[in-house]
């Protein structure tokens, strides 16, 4: 798995909560995650205003379409 937040999110602060947000959402989920898949995550603006929770919600919502991107390639 791999992350990416630009500059574009904010600063060094609001970069580095987007990351953590990230992580934890995945952490949650890896278990859903296939083996073997390799996945890059990227940082849109909305992040900075969104909690936990709502991070991890779209993640798990949007985690089977990225894995049937995936494997179709």
């Amino acid at each position: 798995m791999g992350l990416t937040v630009t500059r574009k999110i904010g600063n060094a602060v609001a970069r580095n909560r987007a990351k953590r947000l990230l992580r934890e959402a995945v952490r949650k989920h890896w278990d859903l995650l296939p083996a073997g898949l390799e996945i890059v995550l990227h940082a849109r603006g909305a992040i900075v205003r969104r909690s936990g929770a709502e991070v991890e919600a779209e993640f798990v919502r949007l985690l089977p379409q990225a894995i049937r991107r995936a494997l179709r390639k």
